[in-house]
């Protein structure tokens, strides 16, 4: 793809009013002082294409400028470009336009809003078939790189540069650096990529790294809990002191048949208790199901009285409604009646004069025409009259109505008076009266008493002081067998101690695997970074890229620098800077098989630019005070 300017024209376009532009096949000299207008150009080139500047930017102030620096209004903003592509000539043209509207009842225009307008060859096309188009011929990545030499170097960061470069060449083959040396087959590169062996590798040392660091501060800790006791005498006290209470239990085997007619007599006490709780239960059972019989029995009684007087008053209301309706069909009644003594008064007086010749018309005209008002005076009559007889038929069933919810409002109105006839429910409770407590009851109260004198009795027997001394020699053994627990514990605890120093080795050893592996990776990488760096480079003529950077611990990080003759991109002078670009838009183009337009702005710093194989535009300082080209 061979692409070409052949002529540039722009309008009122950032402070350029009119400037028209032929372009050379090879080389175009565009001179001018600082600020006239040259980078303009340049920024006209890529808004048409792109909607952006020279610099990438896509805010940036298109209009033309008053001398107060105020945008001038109601003006076209436009770019206009004739483009050889494969040698077809096509025009390219947009125009930013401001659209001013007049409201109504207003005589000033107000500004509204911003255009724009799309041209291919003088034919006005939508915006996405513009885009469309200029994305079919390049896009706007690829145009970047190819038309601004600074492009590669200053905007695109590093990670960008490296992939640009790294997409110009066959990756080398992993099979010849594995070759060069077996360990690398450690790597297994067939099963996974060699960041992702680095990062795993990373991981997992830095996490056996931290349990080694961790495991001498648990040994620690186990140390420490590791009680000192002599367990030889504890287990001697424990058997003196079991022996003391087999005997203390002995003689307290001669108190278990007092203990078991205590046990007797304390479970005939609770059935007695559970008797006589039962009885009391029954009654009050029976008191509370009186009092919620007449509970429930007042509450339904209260429900039947305010529906039974919503009923009333729902009567009471259509009766009312009733009412008014027969007053209201009476004063139609009576309108009904006075329209027909009306009609009926009525006479034919009616124009028996011909409006043609104006003389009497024929008797026998004028009594058709008699006729006729009498027909019609007859049916309107009939028309009232059927009328009058369907209001008093809706006044009958309204009366009938009436008559029947009176009737209806009667018995309803009985009804409630029966239902409030029931006495209030506070008095009723007050006139029940529980029931007379069971002559069991003070039975069972009796039998209680002489089932607790019992007791008393018995309990005379006193083995308090074996108990007390039974349960003092409990508590001494208890005590003793928690620190024989801790013989137990401590064996266990030196069993988990050997268990870590045992886990130390083997994280020792399974860390210097990963550490292997993380110096066969840098390995490796130095291998792979010196075949890749060999195969970019040998496609250019004045730059070479850094892409590797050895750091102090000797690993290796990705990076993206040009140089010239050994000295970094970023100290280079304006001229070597130049060149770099243009060296390596020409393997850009090449490997892209595209050409494109190249802009070199402050061109001037350079005596002699390399040789490219496209359209080169020069922007030149100069001390002309308008643009000048050749």
């Amino acid at each position: 793809m061979n692409i070409k300017i052949k002529s540039l024209q722009l309008l009122n376009f950032k402070g350029i009013k009119d400037l028209n532009i032929n372009f050379n096949d090879s080389l175009t000299n565009i001179y001018g002082d600082n600020a006239v207008g040259k980078t303009t150009v340049f920024d006209a080139f890529c808004w048409l294409l792109w909607d952006k500047d020279s610099l990438n930017r896509s805010q940036f102030e298109i209009k033309t400028l008053d001398e107060n620096g105020h945008a001038i209004p109601m003006i076209d903003h436009s770019v206009e470009a004739v483009l050889s592509i494969d040698g077809v000539d096509t025009t390219f043209k947009k125009i930013y336009s401001e659209i001013w509207t007049k409201k109504r009842g207003q005589t000033q225009k107000e500004f509204n809003r911003h255009t724009t307008d799309y041209y291919i060859n003088d034919v006005p096309i939508k915006k996405k078939e513009y885009q469309d188009r200029i994305a079919s011929v390049i896009s706007e990545e690829q145009f970047k790189l190819l038309s601004n030499v600074q492009h590669f170097n200053v905007n695109l960061d590093k990670k960008q540069r490296r992939d640009t470069l790294l997409s110009l060449i066959d990756d080398v083959n992993v099979e010849d650096i594995i070759a060069s040396n077996e360990d690398f087959k450690k790597l297994e590169l067939d099963k996974y990529k060699l960041e992702e062996i680095r990062a795993m590798n990373k991981a997992t040392a830095s996490k056996i790294n931290k349990e080694i660091e961790e495991l001498p501060v648990r040994i620690d800790e186990l140390n420490n809990s590791i009680q000192e006791l002599d367990f030889d005498a504890l287990e001697f006290r424990k058997k003196a002191k079991v022996s003391s209470k087999n005997i203390i239990d002995k003689q307290l085997s001669d108190f278990s048949s007092i203990a078991d007619n205590i046990s007797l007599i304390s479970k005939d006490i609770t059935s007695l208790e559970l008797e006589k709780n039962s009885i009391l239960r029954k009654n009050e059972d029976i008191y509370n199901k009186k009092v919620r019989m007449l509970e429930n029995e007042s509450n339904d009684a209260q429900n039947q009285i305010e529906q039974t007087q919503k009923k009333l008053q729902n009567i009471k209301t259509e009766i009312e409604f009733a009412n008014k309706e027969i007053e209201m069909l009476n004063k139609n009644l009576d309108d009904e009646r006075a329209k027909w003594l009306k009609l009926n008064e009525e006479e034919f007086d009616g124009d028996t004069i011909c409006p043609t010749c104006k003389q009497e018309l024929p008797a026998e005209q004028i009594d058709k025409i008699k006729d006729e008002f009498n027909i019609n005076k007859s049916k309107r009559l009939e028309q009232i009259e059927l009328q009058a007889n369907h209001l008093k038929e809706k006044m009958q069933l309204k009366e009938k109505n009436i008559k029947d919810n009176e009737i209806l409002l009667q018995k309803i109105q009985e009804q409630l008076d029966n239902i409030q006839e029931i006495k209030n429910i506070d008095e009723l409770i007050k006139s029940i009266q529980k029931e007379p407590v069971p002559k069991r009851v003070s039975e069972i109260d009796a039998e209680i008493e002489a089932k607790k004198q019992e007791l008393t009795n018995l309990n005379k027997a006193d083995n308090k002081d074996l108990l007390e001394r039974k349960k003092a020699l409990e508590s001494e053994i208890e005590e003793i067998n928690k620190q024989l627990y801790y013989k137990d514990e401590n064996v266990k605890i030196q069993a988990k101690i050997e268990q870590y120093k045992e886990q130390e080795k083997d994280l020792a050893k399974a860390y210097e695997k990963t550490q292997e592996i993380l110096n066969l990776c840098d390995e490796y990488t130095k291998i792979y970074t010196s075949l890749v760096s060999d195969k970019i480079n040998d496609m250019f003529k004045t730059v070479k890229f850094k892409l590797f950077d050895v750091q102090i611990n000797g690993g290796i990080a990705e990076t993206c620098e040009a140089t010239v003759d050994g000295v970094p991109y970023s100290d280079v002078n304006n001229a070597g800077k130049i060149n770099a670009g243009l060296d390596i838009i020409n393997v850009l183009s090449e490997k892209l098989d595209i050409s494109t337009p190249i802009f070199i702005d402050n061109a001037e710093s350079v005596n002699e630019l390399i040789e490219v194989n496209a359209q080169v535009v020069r922007l030149v300082v100069s001390n002309d005070k308008k643009l000048r080209v050749e």
